[in-house]
């Protein structure tokens, strides 16, 4: 059986770019995105970008008749994990870091 920080793309794995030592594990497990209409609001790449600065190892994006949300949120996780794997890339090589995106960023 796959843990769940490999289906959905991050977590506190040994190496991982997001792992948090300080941090107990805590999964929000009813979190709705603007899919769920009239219900939620935020837009799922937010979630999952707010998610990973407050160092979640997990989130349960839990919509309504769509895994829209899901989807999206995985996608920004992954560009997410991108970014962070160039910055270090970047910071190894002794190049300037390039910019960090925010959560506000992600509002497209």
């Amino acid at each position: 059986m796959e843990d769940l920080s490999d289906i959905i793309g991050f977590g506190n794995k040994e190496g991982s770019v997001f792992s948090s030592a300080l941090l107990p594990d805590y999964v929000e497990l009813h979190c709705l995105s603007n899919f769920s209409f009239l219900r939620g609001a935020s837009h799922p790449q937010e979630l999952a970008a707010a998610a990973l600065e407050h160092g979640y190892t997990a989130l349960a994006i839990t919509d309504e008749c769509s895994l829209a949300g899901v989807v999206r949120a995985h996608s920004a996780i992954k560009e997410i994990e991108a970014q962070a794997d160039a910055a270090a890339k970047a910071a190894d090589a002794g190049k300037p870091l390039p910019k960090r995106q925010t959560t506000a960023d992600h509002r497209q």
